[in-house]
């Protein structure tokens, strides 16, 4: 993988997440993600209605649009005791998360995910 500048993965993922804010999804886009997310193991199998219900009733008002990224912010939000219990596996699945919601998604997440995925 090529090394890239600590200023260069900022604007990459500033990118990233300006891109996930502005592309909206329809209701079933949510249902998908977290059914397929599941089924991958990204998240625990009775996360699928806790995601559901943090996208359709968001914690904090940011997250209120109909988005990639809030649905992406409802998956975190419903994993975050795992940030601080099991923070390894908390990055692999967010990791994951990243490359299934955004799958145009930078180069070093694609790395990563063939990695954590071996």
């Amino acid at each position: 993988m090529p090394l890239i500048s600590l200023g260069e993965f900022k604007e990459m993922e500033a990118l990233r997440i300006k891109k996930m804010m502005e592309r909206e999804l329809s209701w079933t886009g949510p249902i998908a993600s977290s059914f397929e997310a599941t089924r991958k193991e990204s998240s625990r199998p009775c996360s699928f209605l806790l995601v559901l219900k943090e996208w359709r009733e968001p914690s904090f008002e940011e997250f209120s649009t109909r988005t990639t990224w809030s649905l992406f912010n409802a998956f975190t939000s419903v994993l975050r005791d795992r940030a601080t219990l099991q923070p390894a596996k908390y990055a692999v699945q967010t990791i994951r998360l990243n490359a299934m919601l955004e799958p145009t998604s930078t180069v070093i997440d694609k790395e990563v995910l063939a990695v954590t995925s071996a």
